[in-house]
């Protein structure tokens, strides 16, 4: 027997009962429309075409991505690694940059407390160590934060160390030959020996005694005179002075000693004192020369 009430209606028929008006037909395209059934056609298309669209927009940006990184990459790598304490271009440029990111910095150039406070704020963001150190990652997020400072301009490493290599190169120049060195090791063994005049060793000497005797365990013969050994050896600047080096004091030249350096000389001054250091300056100059 048939049950008595309102009879249930299609599940699908509100889809099918009647076709769409021609006033629905010339909508315009950008007009609300209903969202569509899951599993519908529209829909399983609408989702394709999302898909391509986020895979080419990913491709695009992986294009973008692979070529724009290397290049920004490397300007970081040319930034040189900067400790409290340094100073320069590079330090003000460091100090633009930590200004740019963030709370101000005054660029002095001179890496300072506050600079290295706020480089290690930099690292606690992101949970470095917070040595103070201004290193490749340090300019890494500074040099990629958005904010454009452009000067002074970074320098590259291999110009940091061509000037290191000059700098070395410089110092090479006023390194003392083994002559040198070995007649003053001479002249500091005998540190507090005594003087007598006339003596050239092996326990007591006078000045031009000494040297001579320091120059002759290096192989190197010098008159026992001061005045002569002024005329026997290269004369030098006292500008240009090196470990080994002769130094001539008084008129005439009548007192030698060994350069010892820091503006220093070993000597057998007078009777009565040992052979000492003494600084230059206590004496009256009167030029400099290299046996060797």
């Amino acid at each position: 027997m048939r049950a008595s009430g309102p009879k249930p209606a299609a599940r699908r028929a509100d889809l099918s009962a009647s076709k769409p008006s021609n006033q629905a037909k010339v909508t315009p395209r950008r007009a609300a429309t209903p969202v569509p059934e899951p599993g519908s056609a529209f829909l399983k298309q609408a989702g394709r075409t999302t898909v391509g669209l986020a895979a080419g927009a990913a491709i695009v940006g992986g294009l973008v991505a692979g070529t724009a990184q290397p290049a920004s990459a490397n300007v970081a790598h040319k930034a040189p690694t900067l400790h409290q304490g340094d100073s320069g271009a590079m330090v003000v440029r460091l100090q633009r940059e930590l200004s740019a990111n963030g709370k101000n910095v005054p660029d002095t150039g001179y890496f300072g407390s506050q600079t290295k406070a706020r480089v290690n704020a930099l690292k606690a963001r992101h949970g470095w160590r917070q040595n103070g150190i201004a290193g490749y990652r340090v300019w890494n997020v500074l040099l990629h934060d958005g904010h454009s400072v452009s000067s002074p301009s970074l320098v590259h490493k291999s110009s940091t160390k061509h000037k290191s290599k000059a700098k070395h190169a410089k110092k090479a120049k006023v390194v003392s030959s083994k002559a040198e060195l070995k007649a003053l090791k001479y002249a500091k063994a005998h540190l507090g020996d005594s003087y007598v005049y006339g003596a050239a060793g092996p326990h007591s000497f006078d000045c031009s005694g000494l040297t001579m005797a320091a120059y002759k365990s290096a192989g190197i013969k010098l008159a026992h005179n001061s005045t002569t050994q002024y005329r026997q050896v290269r004369h030098v600047s006292k500008s240009n002075l090196r470990l080994g080096d002769l130094v001539f004091f008084y008129g005439g030249r009548s007192h030698v000693a060994i350069y010892a350096g820091h503006g220093k000389v070993i000597h057998a001054g007078e009777p009565g004192q040992p052979i000492e250091y003494i600084k230059m300056k206590y004496m009256p100059y009167n030029g400099a020369g290299r046996p060797a």
